[in-house]
């Protein structure tokens, strides 16, 4: 991780943006001091946290009042009660944890003193290896096909693809 944050520092200094910081953390609680920022924007990263109301916490605490933050996550979608697309991606052992709904997400918000105050909805499209995922076959037998075909589920040689619905929301910090 390091030397990722390494590698982005020199192309931030090359690139000459001064006012970038990169910081590795636990993940937990943030390195910061309270309203510290403006905006917080976070892309695709939230459905990998383990405590996603200590996390929102941590976000209006370095939130200046008044101060926006902006996520971009993928969700559920609406008929996936039983939520296959979360069995589904864990069976990367990337962390995934879950995905939420917008309305899940404003109620998080709302705890955090973070208010939704806009939003829009859009896909991503993107394949995996058959090869990785073990168990898919299983997944697919314990859900229903409705479900499955919301999803766009498809798989082509060796790729599994499938559609998501991904949350673009903007919060203001209300504290």
């Amino acid at each position: 991780m390091e030397k990722a944050l390494e590698e982005n520092r020199k192309k931030a200094d090359r690139s000459g943006l001064c006012n970038l910081k990169f910081v590795c953390y636990d993940g937990i609680d943030f390195p910061f001091c309270d309203n510290t920022f403006d905006i917080v924007i976070t892309r695709y990263a939230l459905h990998h946290f383990p405590t996603i109301n200590h996390t929102f916490a941590e976000i209006s605490r370095v939130l200046a009042k008044n101060g926006l933050f902006f996520l971009s996550d993928p969700a559920p979608n609406d008929d996936d009660t039983d939520r296959f697309v979360d069995e589904y991606m864990q069976m990367k052992k990337d962390g995934h944890i879950k995905f939420y709904t917008k309305t899940e997400w404003t109620e998080i918000g709302k705890s955090a003193n973070l208010n939704c105050i806009n939003g829009f909805e859009t896909t991503i499209r993107f394949p995996r290896k058959k090869s990785t995922a073990i168990g898919f076959d299983d997944i697919i037998k314990r859900h229903d096909e409705k479900v499955i075909k919301g999803y766009g589920v498809e798989v082509v040689e060796d790729e599994i693809w499938i559609t998501e619905k991904v949350n673009n929301l903007l919060f203001r910090n209300e504290k």
